[in-house]
């Protein structure tokens, strides 16, 4: 379980865990609210995370190369 806090996909708001590894949301709701705070017909559920190999780039070291000389010697 991961303690840090990530956003609900249904809502928004922020969801962790309660001591059972259930998801709820940090006003230690289990439902979502709309933004009228009317509660709606789904419950917290975090956002999948994006694996780091699925990141364009992710992983490889970047190397700067030096500018090429424009002057024929």
């Amino acid at each position: 379980m991961n303690p840090r806090p990530g956003p609900c996909r249904h809502c928004g708001r922020p969801v962790v865990h309660d001591p059972q590894g259930k998801p709820i949301l940090t006003s230690r709701e289990y439902a979502c609210r709309d933004p009228w705070g009317s509660l709606t017909n789904t419950h917290a559920e975090l956002v999948p995370a994006v694996g780091r190999a699925s990141v364009p780039g992710a992983g490889r070291r970047v190397t700067k190369s030096r500018p090429q000389s424009t002057v024929d010697e």
